[in-house]
Order: structure tokens, then C-alpha cells, then sequence
């Protein structure tokens, strides 16, 4: 009798152990339920800070590129040999657009280094709208990886053809791609 007694009381201990193993289980369960919602969470807001400080590496380097453009002698516009401020001269601008192409190797590779990846355009808005002339162009393979951020910068464009040289205002385009 007392075998029996103990064999039931084993029994019902073993029933009890397993309802307690069976509640870890399923705390540990929803414990790891808890930590991976969390870590979705905080990796959504990771990516979203990381595109942030992309874009604005982006904006950085379309302002370091137009400082170079716009400060360059080659296209640089004067005036009694006095450099006129963010002003750019009309055939200037077509010769070196002429001459920085993929096509002239050296030349290209020599800009390269300043622009990156990069599509600069000056186009003529006032008193007449013109086409755009590209200035340089090396734009990567469009994916749907890529991305780019655009900037525009007003200039003045002087025509030296003219008696008295007569200025006119642009738009320097600067698109930055990722």
C-alpha cells in the first residue's frame, strides 16, 4: 500500500513539474517574441537615421561640388582682369564642356577627381530661356539602387561677345548620385 501511495503521489508530482516546464516554455517564448518586435523596431529606426545621414552626405558633397565649380578659373568671368563672383563666361562654359567628356580621357579623369559621380548643367533662364549646356556628366548606370539629390545654384552668365558684355541669369544644376 504504501508503494502505491507513493507511485501516485510521483504521478502527480511529475503532472505539476510538467505544468511548470510548460509555463518557462511559453514565458521564454513570449520573452523572445517581446525582444524580437523590439529589435524590428529599433533596426526600422536605424535604417531611417542611416537614408537621413546619407541624404545629407549627399547635400555636403553637391555643396563642396558647386563651391569648386563656381570658383574655377577655367570658367570664371572678369572684367579688367577682376574675377567677377559666381559669374560664369558664356564661351568658356561651351569649350570646357567640349573638352570634359568621357571621350578625352585625361581630361575627364583630371575633373573626376572634384565632381564624382555627378551630372553638373548650367542652363539660361532670364532674359532668355536656352538649352542646358552639361558641363559634366558621370552618371552611373540608372538601377533602382540608384539615387540622386539635386541642387541648383542662380549665376550670372556673361556673353563677352557683346560691347559692353552683357550678363544674363542661369541656373547651375548640380545632381549628386548615390
Amino acid at each position: 500500500m504504501l508503494d502505491r501511495t507513493k507511485t501516485v503521489k510521483i504521478r502527480m508530482g511529475s503532472r505539476k513539474s510538467q505544468i511548470q516546464m510548460m509555463e518557462t516554455v511559453m514565458i521564454l517564448v513570449v520573452f523572445f517574441i517581446i525582444v524580437a518586435i523590439g529589435f524590428i523596431f529599433y533596426s526600422k529606426i536605424q535604417e531611417g537615421s542611416i537614408r537621413e545621414l546619407q541624404r545629407q552626405r549627399f547635400e555636403e558633397e553637391a555643396v563642396a561640388i558647386s563651391q569648386n565649380i563656381i570658383y574655377m578659373p577655367e570658367l570664371a568671368c572678369s572684367e579688367k582682369s577682376v574675377i567677377i563672383d559666381i559669374c560664369f563666361d558664356k564661351y568658356k562654359l561651351k569649350a570646357f564642356a567640349s573638352i570634359v567628356r568621357p571621350q578625352n580621357r585625361n581630361e575627364f579623369l583630371f575633373y573626376q577627381k572634384d565632381f564624382g559621380e555627378s551630372r553638373i548643367t548650367v542652363r539660361e533662364i532670364f532674359p532668355d530661356q536656352k538649352d542646358a549646356v552639361v558641363i559634366y556628366d558621370n552618371a552611373p548606370v540608372i538601377s533602382q539602387e540608384t539615387s540622386s539629390i539635386l541642387t541648383s545654384v542662380p549665376v550670372s552668365l556673361k556673353d563677352p561677345a557683346k560691347r559692353y558684355g552683357q550678363y544674363s541669369i542661369g541656373i547651375l544644376d548640380i545632381e549628386v548620385f548615390a
